[in-house]
This record gives structure tokens, C-alpha cells and sequence, in this order.
């Protein structure tokens, strides 16, 4: 019989796997949540209680990597919420990974108001 298993436990697995795919793991973090990033193949929104970053799957060689992240002490002000989509303002425009002339807020377009919040 197969057993199943949370969303919880499922994402606490899949931050195991990240620590040992090579992405930095900051000191004292630990998993809060994770959901699938709509509209990006193969990526994910890890959350931490340190940080919330992209994790996307390498198509050629099927590695993980870093995306985009932003550490909480570096939002300039609280993420917000309008409908589906959930902003996040992050002082470290370089993180996020966006041009330099874009304000530095990252927008996730989730596919419910209750995923976003």
C-alpha cells in the first residue's frame, strides 16, 4: 500500500534535495512551503524562514539552480497581494534578477488569490 504524503512533507523533501544539489544554504534555514512557479517549466518558489527564491531545473543536464531570491531582511517593504499575483520588494535589484531601469519588485503570477497570499 502506498502511503501519502502532505504537501509539507513532499516540499521538505525537495529542500533536502536542494541542499545537496549545490545551492547555497544559508546558516540556521529552514523550510517553510513551496509551490510551482506558473508559467516556468521545471521551476519552483522555495519558501524558508530566511528567504524566498526560484529554483529552476537545468533542461540539458537536469541540475537545479538559483533563479532569483531575495533574503527577508532585504525587502524594502511587505510583499502584497491583489487577487492572484504576489508582489515582492526586494532592495537587491541583482537578486531578483531584473534590468536595472525596473523597479525592484518581483511579480508571481499564481493561478489563485489563496496560493499568492
Amino acid at each position: 500500500m502506498l502511503n501519502s504524503y502532505s504537501k509539507c512533507i513532499a516540499g521538505l523533501f525537495v529542500f533536502l534535495c536542494l541542499q545537496h544539489s549545490g545551492i547555497k544554504h544559508l546558516e540556521g534555514e529552514v523550510f517553510r512551503s513551496y509551490f510551482s512557479y506558473p508559467g516556468h517549466r521545471k521551476s519552483n518558489i522555495i519558501i524558508t524562514n530566511r528567504r524566498v527564491f526560484c529554483v529552476k531545473e537545468m533542461d540539458l543536464l537536469g541540475h537545479l539552480t538559483t533563479d532569483w531570491e531575495c533574503l527577508f531582511e532585504n525587502f524594502y517593504r511587505s510583499p502584497t497581494v491583489t487577487g492572484s499575483e504576489l508582489k515582492i520588494y526586494c532592495k537587491e535589484i541583482h537578486k531578483l534578477k531584473l534590468q536595472k531601469t525596473q523597479e525592484p519588485v518581483r511579480m508571481i503570477q499564481f493561478k489563485d488569490a489563496d496560493t499568492a497570499k
